[in-house]
């Protein structure tokens, strides 16, 4: 089964190993850019029913993650 969201559906988004603060930049980029992204998008808690992770790699302690779902990293540091 396709973790692709339909168009009615939303994007739902859950980042790994991020500050309450990046958090809180992402959310307001994403309502930003709210009318001109396909999907609407919420931010989840629950890895399970994320279509996407956003994973901090400068953390050294990465998460083992068992997703089916598409995984983006970030980086402070090159």
């Amino acid at each position: 089964m396709s973790k692709t969201p339909t168009p009615a559906a939303s994007v739902r988004i859950h980042c790994a190993n991020l500050g309450e603060d990046e958090v809180g930049a992402l959310r307001r980029l994403l309502n930003l850019l709210a009318s001109h992204l396909r999907y609407p998008w919420e931010l989840v808690e629950d890895l399970a029913g994320a279509h996407l992770v956003i994973l901090n790699v400068d953390d050294v302690a990465h998460p083992q993650l068992a997703t089916a779902a598409r995984v983006v990293g970030c980086s402070a540091k090159p």
